[in-house]
């Protein structure tokens, strides 16, 4: 029975070169419209150490005018009002604070609905300006955070914070 099935298999497929191949898979992308090579963002990820490094000489209440990326995992989330809300995230045993403040994003509507959705435990992207705190604490201030991979356990709680 198997070596029927097989037969019946072979009998059905054709011999085909892999240039004829190509071509008959870029025909078959362009009938459906879809680009088989689409445009990559290419954009530069700095880990926690690279930021802390390169941006530790700014004095408080300073911020860097250009904009990074930087993936962490969110560990902390705490609301200060509706408008500004602090993260903790961490990548490889180091932390970062995340200001999200409402001013400095990029769109009032998407802030209200990404720090409703961001969790604990989320791994997050974050494209957004280095910034000194008032008080000192080396931060970054999203223009855009992004839900790279949600968090779907509810965690235990670590230290009172959602």
């Amino acid at each position: 029975n198997r070596e029927k099935e097989l037969k019946r298999y072979k009998n059905n497929v054709k011999e085909i070169s892999n240039e004829d191949y190509l071509k008959d898979r870029l025909i078959e992308f362009k009938k459906y419209g879809v680009n088989p090579f689409p445009p990559q963002e290419q954009i530069e990820i700095y880990s926690i150490d690279k930021f802390i490094n390169e941006f530790k000489e700014l004095e408080n209440n300073q911020y860097h005018e250009n904009k990074i990326n930087i993936f962490g995992r969110v560990i902390q989330k705490r609301k200060s009002s509706k408008k500004l809300i602090f993260y903790k995230i961490e990548s490889n045993n180091l932390f970062l604070q995340i200001m999200s403040n409402m001013f400095k994003y990029h769109d009032e509507n998407d802030f209200l609905v990404i720090n409703q959705l961001v969790k604990r435990g989320d791994l997050i992207q974050v494209n957004g300006y280095p910034h000194r705190t008032k008080t000192g604490e080396l931060s970054i201030v999203p223009y855009k955070l992004e839900i790279k991979t949600p968090c779907l356990y509810n965690l235990p709680k670590n230290d009172g914070h959602d």
